[in-house]
């Protein structure tokens, strides 16, 4: 995560700078302090008013200096989150079939909407106001050091104590911070299932079951957003403590070199207002230090995202004339396929039949590269698993029972964003019955499962591919679209065809070339 501190090193400089000018003037004001103060005890009207208004303008300039300071922060947090977004999206898009898989959807989800504004706020705002306490405690330190080096000596050995505390904290602060992103990935899970599956549950008057099931999720959820804020705020209450008591003891000591004659009534309260810089800067220091250990999981799911093996290194530019299966066998829980064998060749229909659960979609997915086998396919006779990922997506094209619909326009659902034939594409609409959505702003919501089916057989259509598999393309369309979309679908010519059915009717399967019967 280092690197993207620096990934705008500008902005990172310019946040030096303010921080920088921040603690001068802050030490100036506690001189003027000092300096207002003796004026007063010497009766000096004039250097009094001269340093009374020292100090306002100096007020003035630590205010504009933090309004400056506040706005490019959080520029510099946004450049930050965007470049990591960037990347993880990069990494997402390019990984292969075996990574991407790794982790489920609610992970990716969880991890781009709750994770990474965990690490925006703990982990990256924190690295850069420490370089600000840094800088104020540096300055102070070194002020101190010339005023008095006695009081400085003193301040340091207290503040070894800080340093022998925050340690303690670190195990428990991630922990906890551990939990409640485990329970925030459970929560957008169920919610997504729940939004998405509500219709399925009022009819089946299942609301009480999922509604005890969804509470019970949310108050894990949300006692362990408690636990981690009490937690952080736990913490800070205890080192604010040791700070203020540390600092009360400077004071004291302080006090005592007044008394002394070891300092002037003015050194003490210069003194006293170095140390209000020095010891809350060190209490939050030691804080975010606290707080930024407790992250360090987040980084193992982020790094391990942006280390998938994007680099496709696989054969490309095969023509996928022939497929040939040899002794393919796959087991999900159980055996689905066992030593399955067949031969499909350009410009055939093949029909897949099968009870449910005999593996007929499986062997769709096992060309997609989505499901791991054992034995053989041969593409043209190179093994698929030798062939780029990407070269099998350009040339295999597969229509599932439920498409997923994007919320765009008709036409960029069926393009699939990619370029196309305008001509052809009206065609495709008009064809496919789907004269009603053109042009507008569909998504999941909207839209039947007979028209997402349509919209799913268009996208096999509009591009070239060389392999079709259609998973019951018909199952959700009334018998007049259904003519229509197998009139389409027998159409194609010069291209592998596979249909998945459910329809045993001898007339229908007559009009392929093959049957495999699973």
């Amino acid at each position: 995560m280092i690197r993207y501190i620096f990934k705008n090193r500008f902005r990172l400089i310019i946040l030096f700078f303010f921080y920088l000018s921040s603690a001068i003037s802050g030490i100036l004001l506690s001189f003027s302090m000092g300096n207002f103060v003796n004026s007063a005890m010497n009766f000096n009207i004039y250097d009094l008013f001269k340093y009374g208004i020292f100090c306002i303008i100096v007020l003035l300039s630590i205010c504009i200096i933090d309004v400056f300071e506040c706005r490019v922060r959080n520029k510099y947090l946004e450049h930050i989150i965007i470049c990591l977004k960037r990347d993880i999206y990069d990494s997402i898009f390019n990984a292969n079939n075996e990574n991407l898989f790794k982790y489920s959807s609610s992970k990716y989800i969880n991890l781009i909407l709750n994770e990474l504004n965990i690490l925006r706020s703990d982990y990256f705002e924190n690295i850069v106001l420490i370089l600000g306490y840094s800088i104020k405690i540096l300055l102070g330190s070194v002020v101190l050091l010339f005023y008095n080096y006695k009081l400085f000596i003193i301040m340091s050995l207290i503040s070894v104590i800080h340093i022998l505390v925050v340690p303690i904290f670190k195990k428990r602060v991630g922990i906890r911070k551990k939990q409640y992103v485990d329970n925030s990935q459970k929560q957008v899970l169920f919610c997504s299932e729940v939004i998405k599956g509500l219709d399925g549950i009022r009819i089946n008057l299942s609301e009480h079951k999922f509604f005890n099931n969804i509470m019970k999720i949310e108050e894990d959820f949300e006692h362990s957003r408690y636990c981690t804020i009490n937690n952080d705020q736990s913490i800070i209450a205890i080192i604010k403590f040791l700070g203020m008591s540390t600092q009360i003891f400077c004071m004291l000591v302080a006090a005592f070199f007044v008394a002394i004659g070891e300092i002037s009534v003015g050194g003490i309260v210069m003194s006293t207002q170095i140390l209000n810089y020095i010891f809350p800067s060190l209490n939050l220091l030691h804080s975010k230090v606290i707080i930024i250990k407790g992250v360090k999981y987040i980084f193992e799911d982020i790094n391990n995202i942006l280390n998938f093996n994007s680099k496709d290194v696989k054969l490309k530019n095969i023509p996928f004339g022939t497929i040939k299966f040899e002794n393919v066998s796959v087991e999900m829980n159980k055996r689905i396929l066992n030593s399955f064998n067949v031969e499909m060749n350009k410009g055939e229909k093949i029909a897949i039949v099968g009870e449910s659960g005999s593996g007929k979609s499986t062997l769709c997915k096992i060309l997609m590269q989505l499901v791991n086998y054992n034995g053989h396919i041969l593409i043209d006779e190179i093994e698929l698993k030798d062939i780029s990922y990407n070269e099998v997506y350009k040339n295999i094209v597969y229509a599932p029972q439920k498409p997923f619909i994007y919320t765009s326009t008709l036409e960029e659902n069926i393009s699939m964003f990619q370029e196309y034939d305008e001509k052809y594409m009206e065609y495709l609409i008009k064809t496919l019955n789907l004269t009603s959505l053109s042009k507008k702003i569909i998504n999941n919501d909207n839209v039947s499962g007979g028209e997402a089916s349509r919209i799913a057989i268009a996208r096999t259509l509009i591009r070239k591919f060389n392999v079709v598999i259609y998973d019951e393309p018909t199952s959700a369309v009334d018998p007049i679209n259904s003519k229509m979309i197998n009139d389409l679908i027998f159409s194609i010519e010069n291209k592998i065809v596979i249909v998945i059915t459910h329809n045993w009717d001898k007339n229908y399967l007559d009009k392929f070339d093959k049957i495999i019967k699973i």
